[in-house]
């Protein structure tokens, strides 16, 4: 259901439960995120999904829309409450993942954002 807005759709009619995670204990918004499918991404927000939830890894939405350079995704996940300083088992944060990575925009937003630089 990666990138079929319409199963999700479906499935939220069915009364999914879209806090649903996977064996990495992945869910929806993280996979909608790390995909950069801002359209499902808007859906799960808007039917309350957990927007902080944390995989095996202590990865969140955030860091993996960081990681793959989706800025859109990035804004409306801060927008609505993600944790932008949250650090994952590494200690890593949504900065250093678009640092490390050359996404020069989200670094400037997130910074704009008073996102914390340590490590």
């Amino acid at each position: 259901i990666h990138d079929r807005l319409d199963v999700v759709e479906y499935l939220i009619t069915q009364n999914l439960n879209i806090n649903e995670f996977d064996s990495n204990k992945r869910t929806p918004i993280m996979m909608a995120s790390k995909n950069g499918n801002i359209e499902i991404v808007k859906l799960l927000l808007k039917n309350n999904c957990e927007i902080n939830a944390k995989d095996k890894d202590s990865m969140t939405a955030l860091m993996f829309a960081s990681d793959n350079g989706n800025k859109e995704i990035v804004k409306l996940l801060i927008d609505n409450g993600a944790y932008i300083n949250e650090k994952n088992n590494k200690c890593q944060t949504a900065l250093l993942f678009a640092y490390k990575r050359g996404h020069l925009d989200i670094v400037k937003y997130l910074l704009k954002k008073d996102a914390l630089i340590y490590n």
